[in-house]
């Protein structure tokens, strides 16, 4: 809350700070003065569009109609990379935690990435996740994808916030 309504900076832990810098390495293809950062930024994969920017958003746009009240609502997701020519939304992550096929196949926001990816372009995106354990000094990499209901059940999650924002703010 702090963030988003009064634009103050939350706690920032160092794997927090190595997240950012490595986002930045891969945005810009700089070296960024700390050898783990730009190992890791060198041999995650790369994407034809990095950190894509829509309609002065930063990242991807399209709208969800609210059913009962006809609201469109603007929705906004931030993958990493995108690969527009083969359908490929991608993201980065980083960290101690443990990255496996089921939890990605299970992940809410790349749920989330391929409803506003489908309602943008009318197609469901492959989804691929590219993990640095930070421990380990090791990068997986994972594919998933999402099917329709899943995308519609996000969407109806999506509406739910929404309200909910709406009833807070009035």
């Amino acid at each position: 809350r702090q963030r988003y309504f009064y634009g103050k900076e939350g706690f920032q832990s160092e794997k927090m700070e190595f997240g950012k810098l490595l986002a930045k390495a891969i945005e810009t293809g700089e070296p960024s003065g700390n050898d783990e950062v730009d190992f890791a930024a060198t041999f995650l994969k790369q994407y034809p569009i990095r950190e894509p920017k829509d309609e002065g958003y930063p990242g991807i746009t399209a709208k969800l109609v609210d059913p009962k009240t006809g609201t469109e609502i603007v929705v906004l997701c931030r993958p990493d990379g995108i690969d527009p020519d083969k359908n490929i939304l991608g993201d980065h992550k980083s960290g101690t935690s443990v990255w496996t096929q089921s939890r990605v196949d299970k992940s809410d926001q790349l749920t989330y990435d391929a409803m506003v990816w489908k309602l943008r372009t009318g197609k469901i995106p492959n989804l691929r996740l590219h993990a640095y354990h930070n421990e380990k000094k090791s990068i997986q990499n994972f594919e998933t994808t999402r099917r329709l209901f899943q995308i519609l059940l996000m969407g109806g999650e999506a509406i739910k916030a929404w309200r909910g924002i709406v009833k807070m703010a009035v």
